[in-house]
């Protein structure tokens, strides 16, 4: 059954404090509780989903284990819900991963002073994954990246991130990009593929939905900077005790293809970031025993329009002339933390 839904929102409203037990409680029909979450955090308009419900035999709804055990979800419905709810232009093409010439202009000063005294080639990390609303165990991955300068200064990686829970989903991530000294992103290309076997919370526009569903995507994404400006002389040679700003707008595209539903969106993202970089440098080797030097701390704030700012934590290793991810907060929900184990010189 193929369903077409135009919904108009319910007036918005964030979570109580009580969380979703809260919701729930104040509303005396189960049905109507996911309905109304259905319709107040998806924001659907005209969404074709592939929803297949038992209706006449609706689940009861346990707010302690969101366990929705007699509904048929014939798709992953965390997919097709973000989907729904995330504005962009459906396209039917891949875009080109080039660097338009005004952008090449703005970039060309943030570079390195070649050559580094201590060139880095790969790094091997943990990455512990929090999520605000996840109801299952926290995910960690094992992330490894091969680095390498081009003679314009850019830096290409090249990474792949593999993600397990202890209930078996997981999901299997590599990716290659361009960027200035691994702070500013350029064009990036990243392919992934999810199996999911647990209950989670979906993020939907400010709010959440309980989902239990076993599913296997695969996800691929594309994106370049289309505008950069900054006022800093050179953002790959930050300064003690300073802070610097920049502006860039990027095109991403996000394509999925799942059993039952594909897309292929367009996105245009434009961010705000301020940084501020530490006082002292400090010994490198606190983060991994095998790193060279010393490093800079740097806490960098990102402001999209009507989003809450995301903030997140790097290193500038001094030696080596690049920043490397510490904390990064994707979004208000989840967080990645790294904990760096081996690192290789050239």
């Amino acid at each position: 059954m193929v369903l077409q839904f135009s919904v108009e929102p319910l007036p918005f409203r964030r979570l109580p404090k009580n969380g979703l037990r809260g919701i729930l409680k104040d509303t005396p029909s189960r049905k109507k509780a996911i309905l109304e979450l259905v319709q107040r955090w998806c924001k659907f308009e005209c969404c074709v989903c592939n929803f297949v419900f038992l209706v006449q035999s609706m689940p009861t709804f346990n707010s302690r284990s969101f366990n929705f055990n007699k509904v048929i979800v014939v798709f992953s419905a965390l997919v097709v819900l973000s989907a729904c709810a995330t504005p962009g232009v459906s396209i039917d093409h891949d875009i080109e991963l080039a660097i338009p010439n005004s952008v090449e202009l703005s970039i060309a000063n943030h570079h390195p002073f070649f050559p580094v005294s201590a060139e880095l080639v790969s790094l091997h990390s943990a990455v512990t994954i929090n999520h605000k609303w996840n109801v299952g165990p926290v995910g960690s991955g094992d992330h490894r990246q091969s680095l390498a300068w081009e003679a314009n200064g850019r830096l290409i990686s090249k990474t792949s991130n593999i993600v397990r829970t202890p209930d078996g989903s997981g999901s299997a991530i590599v990716s290659t990009s361009a960027s200035l000294c691994g702070l500013v992103p350029l064009v990036m290309e990243s392919a992934s593929q999810l199996i999911s076997k647990n209950t989670t919370i979906a993020p939907i526009a400010g709010g959440v939905i309980p989902l239990d569903f076993s599913n296997k995507y695969q996800m691929v994404t594309r994106s370049k900077i289309t505008s950069f400006n900054t006022s800093a002389p050179n953002l790959c040679r930050p300064a003690a005790g300073k802070s610097f700003a920049y502006q860039l707008t990027r095109l991403e595209q996000r394509k999925f293809e799942g059993k039952t539903l594909s897309s292929n969106k367009l996105h245009m993202v434009k961010e705000d970031v301020e940084c501020h970089v530490g006082n002292k440098e400090l010994l490198a080797n606190t983060l991994d025993s095998s790193l060279i030097g010393n490093y800079l701390a740097v806490d960098c704030a990102y402001t999209e329009s009507s989003k809450p700012v995301r903030k997140s934590k790097f290193a500038y290793l001094t030696s080596s002339a690049l920043f490397v991810p510490l904390v990064v907060e994707l979004n208000e929900y989840e967080t990645h933390e790294s904990l760096y184990k081996t690192s290789k010189y050239k």
